[in-house]
C-alpha cells in the first residue's frame, strides 16, 4: 500500500503484480491475472481418506 500510495484494492493489486517480494515461502511474484508465478508449494485436498493436488 505504501508503494501504491493508496489503500485502493485495484491499485494495490496492480502494484503487487508489478513486483516480487521476499516471504517465508521464498520470493513470490504474480502474473497479470494475479496468480502466484512459480509457486514452491502445493495445496492438497483430503477427501474420503485420499488426497489430491489442487
Amino acid at each position: 500500500m505504501a508503494k501504491a500510495g493508496t489503500t485502493d484494492a485495484a491499485k494495490v493489486g496492480a502494484e503487487l503484480r508489478s513486483m516480487s517480494v521476499d516471504t517465508v515461502l521464498g520470493k513470490l511474484a504474480w502474473d497479470a491475472k494475479g496468480d502466484v508465478k512459480d509457486a514452491a508449494y502445493v495445496w492438497y485436498v483430503f477427501k474420503d481418506g485420499k488426497y489430491n493436488e489442487m
